[in-house]
């Protein structure tokens, strides 16, 4: 998923949506999300808390990771 997200010119964090084949557990690329929700009850937190990581701990992360990017042509 991390070639389909790069191949469609993302940057910063996101979701890849996927479904699984049952038969053969191959996933497949259903969407990819360049701006998922943060709420209690959206997947990101769902996942960063199943993974140990708290939603504060999250939220400095991403921060963390951040950086302004001048790519976009804002006129900088």
């Amino acid at each position: 998923m991390l070639a389909a997200y790069r191949s469609l010119g993302c940057r910063g964090w996101g979701r890849a949506d996927l479904m699984i084949r049952a038969s053969d557990r191959k996933a497949f690329l259903l969407e990819m999300n360049t701006s998922p929700g943060m709420t209690s009850h959206s997947l990101v937190p769902m996942s960063a808390r199943a993974a140990g990581i708290t939603y504060e701990d999250l939220c400095l992360r991403l921060i963390a990771s951040a950086s302004l990017d001048s790519r976009g042509g804002g006129g900088r």
